[in-house]
């Protein structure tokens, strides 16, 4: 552990570092007969949600950006104009299919209808039973867990192939036609030739 001030921006370490070990306190009610196991498990949900945060942040950042390409496809010259709003309605419905992977299908939930959870639903539902307990993880947290490990990664790569391919090949189509600069997108400035 150390200590640090920061005061207009300048960094002073006060004190430290110095090695110190937690340990828990051990006043679980069924605590965890393998707390190493415990503690790895706790490390891969970790992992998995950041990972999920991140992605569906992604996503957003993504719609985000398609509603201001509209935009941008409608003030730019060309021909092709329909062509990339209806590139655009795929890519924001592919997007949206994979925010019901992570959500869960919302339409059917505001219905009052019951449905599966999605990724987030799974793996907030082992963080919540973290915060509460120091148990072993139970058969339920491992099977959300299994669940989202297995889905998640392919979610990720599909998100990535829409954002990196598709939705980067819509933004070079507008840069190229002479298009209005559009959040997430680099402008291009032609050198002195």
């Amino acid at each position: 552990v150390e200590i640090a001030k920061i005061v207009d921006g300048q960094w002073t370490d006060l004190a430290g570092p110095v090695p110190f070990n937690a340990k828990s306190l051990a006043q679980a009610s069924l605590p965890a007969t393998d707390e190493a196991a415990a503690m790895a498990f706790r490390k891969q949900v970790t992992d998995a949600y950041r990972a999920l945060v991140g992605a569906n942040s992604v996503a957003g950042d993504a719609r985000n950006r398609i509603r201001h390409l509209r935009q941008a496809v409608l003030d730019t010259p060309g021909e092709d104009r329909r062509a990339l709003l209806d590139d655009l309605d795929t890519i924001e419905a592919a997007i949206m299919d994979l925010q019901d992977v992570f959500h869960g299908d919302r339409t059917v939930s505001r219905r009052a209808e019951a449905t599966l959870p999605g990724l987030s639903g799974r793996i907030n539902r082992v963080v919540m039973g973290f915060w509460t307990t120091s148990s072993a993880p139970t058969t339920t947290m491992r099977d959300n867990y299994t669940i989202v490990a297995n889905e998640l990664p392919g979610v990720i790569d599909a998100l990535r192939e829409i954002v990196e391919v598709d939705l980067a090949a819509v933004e070079s189509t507008i840069e190229a036609q002479g298009g209005p600069w559009t959040p997430g997108r680099m402008p291009v400035f032609p050198s002195g030739e």
